[in-house]
């Protein structure tokens, strides 16, 4: 895999053959058909392990001139990819930013081969998938499935409907849309989380599931919930009681400071336990929420 090369390697380049390095700043795009655009390399989806693997990375422009370091020039990589200058500088290990954070690195990228902006991903998520070409956007719904058979972290299902659309696969020519009723439990691209960069885990909060979280199953996810469902699924105030709120092992911080839960709302499908995800242009979240600590360790 590319990312396990770039991680073995004593030192990676970065060459930016579309931009010039002038008295300490990057020039817009040189390319004539990006005219006033950043440079091509900061919205390639191959980038991000270009970026992230490799523990010592020099870049140089496009006449080969010496920029720095990516710890040096973290800020101005930071301000072009959304990536945290602690992620760049290895003061923190990009390997525990949430799911929804490293998605949320990917959103807006593109590949010229549309299934690439998955296959991209499973060394910044720890995985491994088979490489399909042909499959389409199918790739990234199946990086999500491999993800979540190998996997019980939440913020995966952290994500709403983008504003901008699904512009990770504009290499199509076309940007694919989805009806209201398509949208689920499952993003269809890494656009839908692109306002979720601020989602944290918090070891010591914990919303108690049982036999280890979640599943994938004939009938979609499964999650264990507790021998008490009221605890996980609460009804909505004011509405039928088919609609429900489901919280995830997730958290975002408010601006007082405190850990606000991040919230599904969900309603009930028939008559058997099964419930379908709905406002998904909104990810709901409860402002104050106080989960009791894990003091256990984990869940049975």
């Amino acid at each position: 895999m590319r990312f396990t090369k770039y991680f073995g390697a004593t030192v990676c380049y970065g060459y930016l053959y579309d931009v010039d390095w002038i008295n300490g700043q990057l020039s817009k795009s040189t390319n004539p058909k990006r005219p006033g655009q950043e440079s091509e390399w900061f919205e390639r989806g191959w980038t991000l392990q270009e970026l992230l693997a490799p523990r010592h990375m020099e870049f140089y422009d496009r006449n080969w001139t010496y920029m720095g370091t990516k710890k040096s020039l973290a800020p101005i990589l930071e301000s072009k990819t959304g990536i945290g200058q602690t992620y760049l500088t290895g003061t923190a290990n990009f390997k525990t930013a949430s799911v929804a954070t490293k998605m949320s690195w990917m959103a807006g990228r593109t590949t010229t081969m549309v299934e690439d902006i998955a296959y991209s991903m499973p060394g910044l998520l720890n995985i491994t998938t088979e490489i399909r070409y042909g499959e389409g956007i199918n790739a990234f719904m199946r990086l999500q499935r491999t993800l979540i058979d190998n996997s019980t972290e939440e913020s995966i299902f952290a994500w709403s409907t983008p504003p901008a659309g699904l512009s990770c696969y504009r290499s199509l020519g076309h940007v694919p849309k989805f009806e209201s009723r398509e949208w689920g439990l499952i993003a269809p691209s890494p656009d839908c989380f692109s306002r979720f960069k601020d989602i944290v885990l918090l070891p010591n909060l914990h919303v108690p599931r049982l036999s280890g979280g979640y599943k994938w199953g004939q009938q979609g996810v499964t999650f264990q919930t507790s021998a008490v469902p009221s605890a996980e699924l609460r009804n909505i105030w004011g509405f039928p009681r088919s609609k429900v709120t489901m919280p995830l092992n997730c958290w975002r911080y408010g601006s007082d400071g405190e850990a606000h839960g991040v919230i599904l709302e969900l309603v009930k499908m028939g008559k058997e336990s099964t419930f379908r995800r709905v406002q998904c242009d909104v990810l709901g979240q409860k402002k104050g929420a106080k989960p009791k600590n894990n003091r256990s360790g984990g869940a049975d």
